[in-house]
């Protein structure tokens, strides 16, 4: 669960291509010896569609908005845990849950078409939020929430002086270093054992 290596893959990407797999050069070795082989350009077709885009932003302005102004509190981790734990004992007992939880590609898309999925497509999910006092649109924020403070609070355990993104409020960071353990706790029940 804990992330510090996250900061140091962050650190050694740039490294990793640094040598292109290619030797380097010593004072025996010639230039010619250290070059690639050369290689046909491209057609203009492949060379168009193998151009980088620009990653695409974790989250929406919006969705980052709405993020940054939500902060985790004692009655939202209490109600989320709850939550959490009924999902855990429920899916073990009905397919249809456990299908429902395994089918999660809303959640690529932001807050509101993970609210929405959970509503329309998710019927024994919704029941189990309602059961616990939680909106869909609630839980997907705490859990959002939850995750990126977490992120946060390791890497900045790593490296005090790394960036945090606006929609990461630090009243969050401070709350899942207070609640650690217990955040934890909820969790095994969510993540995979490594």
């Amino acid at each position: 669960m804990r992330i510090p290596a996250l900061a140091i893959l962050f650190c050694l990407v740039p490294l990793a291509g640094h040598s292109q797999g290619l030797p380097e050069p010593t004072p025996e070795s010639t230039p010619a010896e250290v070059r690639p082989p050369l290689a046909p350009l491209p057609s203009p077709e492949a060379a168009e569609s193998s151009v980088p885009t620009a990653p695409r932003p974790l989250f929406t302005a919006e969705d980052a908005k709405t993020l940054s102004n939500f902060v985790l509190d004692e009655t939202r981790l209490l109600r989320f845990e709850g939550v959490v734990k009924s999902l855990g004992e429920e899916s073990q007992k009905d397919a249809d849950l456990a299908a429902e939880l395994d089918k999660d590609i809303a959640k690529e898309e932001g807050v509101e078409k993970w609210a929405e999925s959970i509503s329309k497509e998710k019927p024994k999910t919704l029941a189990v939020l309602k059961a616990g006092n939680l909106t869909p649109k609630e839980f997907v924020l705490i859990s959002y929430s939850i995750t990126m403070a977490m992120v946060y609070a390791d890497l900045l355990k790593s490296n005090p002086l790394a960036s945090v993104p606006s929609y990461v409020p630090r009243e969050n960071i401070s709350f899942v270093r207070k609640y650690e353990d217990r955040l934890a706790g909820v969790l095994s029940g969510v993540v995979e054992p490594e």
